[in-house]
């Protein structure tokens, strides 16, 4: 989901670009309160055609709330596939993901 999110151009984050205003979970690895794997579920939120339904401080202090429970390694990659930057600090491509996971249909996820 997070690759998808950071590479397919039809997903579009509903979340201000930029710095996220949150507390770094600092708990030791394995204790945190959260993990990524279960939390990406809510990743739909985030995007636009997702849930139409919330308002724009909904959406983004549910952001906040995900990040502060998550390891701040895993919630620092959440907020750099937010504003599509993953491949800026780690070397990893479009065409890279395509070719590791080629069952991915690009594109049509924005209603």
């Amino acid at each position: 989901m997070l690759l998808i999110w950071n590479f397919d151009e039809s997903v579009i984050s509903e979340l201000p670009v930029g710095e996220v205003p949150y507390e770094k979970n600092e708990a030791p690895i394995g204790t945190e309160h959260t993990v990524l794997e279960k939390e990406s579920r809510l990743f739909y939120n985030f995007v636009q055609g997702g849930n139409n339904g919330l308002t724009q401080t909904r959406r983004e202090n549910m952001f906040i709330q995900l990040l502060e429970g998550l390891h701040k390694d895993d919630a620092n990659v959440v907020c750099l596939v937010k504003d599509k930057k993953l491949g800026k600090k780690y070397k990893i491509t479009r065409a890279c993901v395509t070719e590791a996971f080629p069952q991915i249909n690009w594109g049509g996820r924005t209603a």
